[in-house]
């Protein structure tokens, strides 16, 4: 009698359950931990500074010194790529964090405002929507 009583579980936890039971999720999850911890702290760790210019050690194969080899200027190909990584995330966060406050407060004066100011704000976006990302890319490339 006493189980008729018991909570249902929360959506999250049905979540959490669920994703830790597919492969896909648990391996794909792991990789992108992995890449991520390995951006973030993965410098410190390597201990060569990425822009080192070693001229002698130029297009070097890998080996302890450099484990991904080294480039035309003998700069360790790992530091660079882990740098790279970091300035990325850095790229990433800020985009979301200004699509964020931007979508959010344009919604928020859509809702509140309503009318022609409405109007305007969302046959903005569907503009936006229907105009091809890769387009814009190269447009704003060619500029």
């Amino acid at each position: 009698m006493a189980d008729t009583f018991a909570p249902a579980p929360s959506a999250r936890s049905d979540f959490w359950r669920r994703a830790r039971r597919n492969p896909n999720v648990v391996i794909g999850g792991s990789i992108v931990a992995l890449i991520l911890l390995a951006s973030l702290i993965g410098p410190t760790l390597v201990g060569i500074d990425p822009n080192d210019v070693d001229v002698l050690g130029a297009w070097a194969e890998p080996g302890p010194d450099h484990l991904l080899g080294g480039d035309a200027l003998g700069r360790d190909i790992l530091a660079r790529l882990l740098l790279g990584g970091r300035v990325s995330l850095l790229i990433a966060a800020s985009v979301l964090a200004i699509t964020l406050t931007v979508g959010t407060t344009l919604g928020m004066l859509a809702g509140y405002l309503g009318g022609w100011v409405d109007s305007i704000i969302m046959r903005t976006v569907d503009l936006v929507f229907a105009f091809p990302e890769i387009i814009f890319a190269i447009l704003v490339a060619s500029m």
